[in-house]
């Protein structure tokens, strides 16, 4: 297998001797290869260690010099079936120029500066690479990088929140040049470290990178049906109680018209409804519920047209491990410093949501309270709560209201 380290910056051609350029000379992508290198897990996994450096980086005569010879290093990459981790830290530049009518290119027409004193160019964006990388390869980790200048710490977040959201990244490190804070965010909105010491951070980085790519995933058979709708006869009184008071009091922050989160309610023995994976939880009573079945091997169909949320594996292993329990809530608010109750908090940091040691790590850190109740909170991500009808949604709610702060997102608001 392979990680894949891209570094350096990029040109795009004008005119003969004119181009535009994204300065960057690849010193991230050396630490980030020296640190990979540096650790046993890659010889125990059998890792190899590619480091791409461009042109502009002090690569070799063959080195990326271009947009255009990224891409095409890129669809190599795509193409190799022992590509597992790509590290997409290369700086590409943003504009391509055009003067007058003249076709762009590195053997275009030369400027003549003694004829030409004042010259106009038009910027246009030129496309983006690293959302082509997990289009066909969703077994390829990730790690895409976004850069701000001057921005406050809440504006990188919500910048490389966007990046990786829409480009199916598996983790974004974000830097501001100016302030020179970086964060590494992950898929479930999180900021799972914080600090201006890039050393330090790249170092996390690489440490995540390797537990998260050590976890397993399992795919989910679809079967096209109507969503169960909100108002059914499946869907509890008590049940949609709860849900209704989280989602009313801003519990699901949404991005793109997307939330994260998920909630479910048990209807059979190996049967549940899950919330939809990429809707807005907040349009529930529109969007409804899909229904889920699980065979003995505990493969899992599910029957709509939506997948159902990322956690539904860990729904399924906290309904298999609490036999009791009914319902599940899920949502990405914080635990108050306040909390009544004493909740346990696992880590977060090491386990993807919707990996199979995601939902092991929840229900390991599962903690009854009364009759009725379970809960855990993943650090960095948020709470799942679990019940029964033995308890009023009532009291559900008051367990959730001296507990979290709803209106309030871990790692920082979106919306």
């Amino acid at each position: 297998m392979k990680i894949h380290i891209i570094g350096g910056g990029t040109f795009t051609h004008v005119r003969s001797h004119l181009a535009l350029a994204a300065p960057a000379f690849g010193e991230t992508a050396k630490h980030i290869s020296e640190l990979f290198n540096a650790d046993k897990r890659i010889l125990d996994r059998g890792f190899e260690v590619c480091l791409h450096l461009t042109r502009m980086a002090g690569g070799s005569k063959d080195a990326p010099v271009t947009n255009e010879d990224v891409a095409d290093l890129v669809n190599e990459l795509v193409q190799d079936s022992d590509t597992r981790i790509i590290i997409f830290s290369v700086a590409l530049a943003d504009y391509q120029g055009h003067i007058d009518d003249v076709p762009s290119g590195k053997y275009a027409k030369r400027l003549q500066t003694r004829v030409e004193q004042e010259v106009h160019m038009v910027l246009t964006p030129t496309d983006k690479i690293i959302g082509t990388i997990r289009k066909n390869r969703k077994d390829i980790f990730l790690v895409g990088f976004k850069t701000t200048t001057g921005e406050t710490s809440d504006v990188q977040y919500q910048r490389g929140l966007s990046l990786l959201k829409s480009n199916s990244c598996n983790l974004v490190l974000a830097n501001d040049t100016q302030t020179r804070n970086n964060m590494i965010i992950s898929p479930e909105e999180s900021r799972l470290m914080e600090d201006v010491d890039r050393s330090k951070v790249l170092e996390n980085l690489v440490d995540i990178v390797l537990h998260r790519t050590n976890l397993h995933f399992s795919s989910t058979k679809m079967v096209d049906a109507d969503p169960i709708p909100w108002n059914s006869h499946l869907v509890s009184k008590n049940f949609r109680e709860v849900v209704d008071h989280c989602i009313a009091n801003k519990a699901y922050q949404a991005l793109n018209n997307k939330t994260a989160g998920h909630f479910c309610i048990r209807t059979g023995e190996n049967e549940f409804l899950s919330s939809q994976r990429k809707v807005n939880h907040n349009e529930t009573s529109k969007n409804g519920l899909v229904r889920l079945t699980v065979n003995e091997q505990g493969e899992i169909t599910c029957y709509g047209r939506n997948k159902p949320s990322a956690g539904a594996t860990s729904q399924w292993q906290l309904l298999k491990d609490y036999p009791e329990a009914q319902y599940i809530v899920h949502f990405h608010c914080p635990l108050k410093q306040s909390a009544s109750d004493s909740i346990n908090i696992q880590s977060q940091r090491e386990f993807e949501c919707g990996s199979l040691e995601c939902g092991i790590n929840t229900s390991n850190g599962i903690k009854k309270f009364g009759d009725g109740i379970w809960a855990v909170m993943l650090d960095n991500h948020g709470p799942n709560i679990l019940w029964n009808d033995s308890v009023r949604s009532a009291d559900v709610i008051s367990f959730i209201e001296r507990n979290f702060k709803l209106g309030e997102k871990v790692g920082g608001n979106v919306s």
